[in-house]
């Protein structure tokens, strides 16, 4: 296959608004597609380099405009080499090797190709048709149950990994896959809540959630292997645990996070963990501490069917007291709130709330788990919205949201919320935005910024791609304000004085 024929797709696609022609569509060009170029041709409908990011911006590959224009096109393997190769050029002039390498492919291509794949390259691909409709797609070529589809995506970690499965044993890849020592998954994840007056009358199980990095630790004999919950291979970043947990008794694989503490035992922030832990090259810290909340497997037997209790009482008989994460099991929303207040004081950012009954459910919220966490509230302006997809389609449904700078004569941007207006606000405001359009886009518009929204968030973190240099974490709207004008919400100063606040109370950088 012929990287014009995907370009020529992608074009088609844009052009298609309904999702169940996108599917139909797409499932027809996958019967075309040799199995040996299938994740190729999926990783470049995605836009995700299955062999990572190559370092070059849009800057760097506009040079390769000026060249003729080229009508040989390439085949999908010949771009699939060349991935390969730039990911291997690294050090010293490897900008020069890169472009060189990429200027003998791009001499080949038409300019349509060219923009294509440059939009690829720094991962800036729209076609139309994001992942969710790409799995459909290959749920209906393979005849495949899209739940089973996603089960296994889930369970491998590697969307581009399964495809490629697919594409090469077709459903029988589908029956093979299961659980393995030493292969990451993805974590069971929580649903929000805002007061503890949500849960039902009910036993739970409640437990510090605490800023720290997510970790599974996976152990077999001596040997140690430990993930992110990105299911990036982290051993090596966190030597201090292997040399520990390898002389523990027993085979397991254990959920949890790990902290850095300081001199009272109180844990520092996420950020100055990262920094210790991304370095190449550091010495040794003694207070790095993990904090284990479950267990998924041991010597021998997968445990995810059994209730979160059971697996509870695995875990503390496996690993010291001292790594397990602080907890309670109470129906009492009394003492529910005395232990989440007691948590927030501590620095942590709030209480899981668990079902005791329930299974883990790899890489799902299915509300068996709940988070709340210490929200903060503040008066934000509307900059751009999205237009929404399956449920809320034909609404705008995806907000940019902005501060004023400190001399209140402009706007600046601090991320983007889709979460917690109800239909009939999404309809309402939809109508309202409508009228303030300054530019149209392929996703949605542009507006005047008059409409003010309060916004609920857990913390403010720094951000390289938004103009504040600040990005909000768990945004969500909770009502518009027809009250306020745009130069009454908050400044860039309230969101940095409540970024170092945040800071502080989690303790100050210390070097040790």
């Amino acid at each position: 296959m012929r990287l014009k024929e995907v370009v020529l797709l992608a074009e088609k696609l844009k052009e298609i608004s309904s999702i169940n022609e996108k599917v139909s569509l797409l499932s027809s060009f996958f019967k075309k597609v040799d199995k040996s170029e299938g994740k190729m041709v999926i990783a470049l409908l995605i836009g995700e380099n299955p062999y990572g990011k190559v370092g070059l911006g849009y800057q760097s590959l506009g040079n390769l405009f000026i060249l003729k224009e080229g009508k040989e096109t390439v085949e999908i393997s010949e771009i699939d080499k060349v991935l390969r190769e730039l990911k291997r050029i690294k050090g010293k002039d490897s900008l020069y090797y890169k472009l060189n390498l990429l200027y003998h492919l791009f001499r080949k291509l038409n300019n349509k190709e060219r923009e294509f794949l440059v939009d690829f390259l720094v991962g800036e691909i729209k076609i139309g048709a994001n992942k969710g409709i790409v799995k459909k797609a290959i749920a209906h070529t393979f005849q495949i149950p899209e739940d089973n589809l996603d089960e296994i995506i889930l369970k491998k970690g590697n969307f581009l990994e399964v495809i490629e499965g697919i594409f090469q044993e077709g459903r029988d890849y589908i029956e093979k896959v299961d659980f393995e020592i030493f292969v990451p998954f993805s974590p069971m994840l929580a649903d929000i809540i805002h007061s503890i007056d949500e849960l039902p009358k009910e036993k739970f199980a409640c437990e510090y959630k605490i800023d720290g990095i997510r970790i599974f630790l996976h152990k077999k004999d001596k040997e140690i292997k430990i993930f992110s919950r990105h299911l990036k291979d982290i051993t090596n970043n966190l030597f201090e645990l292997v040399d520990y947990f390898s002389e523990i008794k027993g085979d397991f694989v254990l959920d949890g996070e790990v902290v850095l503490l300081d001199k009272e035992n109180k844990i520092l922030p996420f950020q100055d963990m990262m920094k210790i832990i991304s370095r190449k090259e550091r010495e040794r810290y003694e207070n790095i501490k993990p904090l284990f909340f479950d267990i998924l497997y041991k010597n021998g037997e997968k445990l995810f069917e059994i209730p979160n209790k059971d697996r509870w009482q695995i875990l503390k008989e496996t690993i010291p007291e001292n790594f397990l994460i602080e907890r309670i099991e109470t129906d009492d929303k009394e003492k529910i709130r005395k232990f989440y207040e007691e948590s927030i004081k501590k620095g942590n950012e709030g209480i899981m709330i668990k079902k005791l009954s329930s299974p883990y459910f790899i890489g799902s919220r299915k509300k068996y788990w709940l988070k709340l966490k210490n929200y903060y509230t503040l008066d934000l302006i509307i900059l751009e919205a999205e237009w929404g997809h399956g449920r809320r389609k034909g609404w705008l449904s995806n907000f940019l949201l902005g501060c004023l700078n400190n001399e209140r004569n402009n706007f600046l941007p601090l991320g983007k919320t889709f979460k917690g207006l109800s239909d009939k606000e999404f309809d309402e405001i939809t109508k309202i935005l409508l009228t303030k359009k300054i530019e149209e886009k392929d996703w949605g518009i542009v507006v005047k910024p008059e409409i003010v929204v309060e916004v609920f968030f857990s913390e403010i973190e720094k951000s390289p791609f938004y103009e504040s240099g600040y990005a909000l974490r768990f945004a969500r709207i909770n009502r518009i304000r027809y009250d306020k004008s745009p130069y009454e919400i908050a400044t860039i100063d309230e969101i940095i004085k409540i970024f170092e606040e945040e800071r502080r109370k989690k303790g100050e950088i210390e070097s040790f």
